[in-house]
């Protein structure tokens, strides 16, 4: 029995001492894919400040954190900030960290966003500021690239900010204390979502306010 009971004790520290390890062997692969599938995916200067790691906040499945994450657009929309957040996470299966560069990408099942702020921009002359996108490129090509793909179970967005401008007619939308969240089947050819939204609501046209 005490044998046994020594093993298992055993059998425990290594265990945590994998869980606690683990993150650090696999960072750096983690921030190097986040850093690629910005630059193939997006025009716009992205930065964030950290990548972080964890096998213990939701184990067993792994969560990946991103700290203060900024998204600023180039012309004609330059040095005007789109996104930011103050933190991203990212819930995913831990067999999914050992996939290699040459494999598919990881499937991230889950997202958190907290304090964020979006704002959409269209100018007078119709250009939008949210067209940010990469022209995609031959789809075989792009399906095996390495990065992200996104299989959502469920997702929320909280403490966060969404405002619209249309500066052709003076139109301001805003939501501020926005807290929304979703869960359901996203990956199937007939998504089903139950979804929450709660937000403090204000709407002017041309120096008038309709909403407040």
């Amino acid at each position: 029995m005490k044998k046994a009971l020594k093993r298992i004790g055993i059998a425990i520290v290594l265990i945590l001492v994998l869980l606690i390890a683990t993150p650090f062997l696999f960072q750096s692969q983690i921030k190097d894919m986040i850093k690629n599938f910005i630059n193939e995916n997006v025009n716009a200067k992205v930065e964030f400040a950290d990548v972080n790691l964890s096998l213990l906040k939701n184990f067993p499945q792994a969560t990946i954190t991103i700290d203060d994450l900024s998204i600023v657009n180039y012309a004609p929309f330059e040095n005007d900030t789109l996104f930011k957040a103050k933190t991203i996470g990212l819930e995913l299966s831990v067999k999914e960290l050992f996939k290699t560069q040459d494999e598919e990408p990881i499937i991230v099942n889950s997202i958190e966003v907290d304090n964020s702020e979006l704002k959409l921009i269209i100018n007078t002359n119709n250009e939008v500021n949210y067209d940010i996108a990469k022209a995609s490129e031959d789809e075989e090509e792009s399906s095996n690239s390495s990065g992200f793909t996104f299989s959502l179970e469920d997702y929320s967005i909280s403490n966060s900010q969404i405002s619209y401008l249309d500066e052709s007619s003076k139109t301001l939308f805003s939501l501020i204390d926005f807290n929304h969240s979703g869960n359901g089947t996203f990956s199937t050819e007939n998504s089903e979502l139950d979804t929450k939204t709660e937000s403090l609501v204000s709407l002017s046209i041309d120096s008038s306010q309709y909403l407040n």
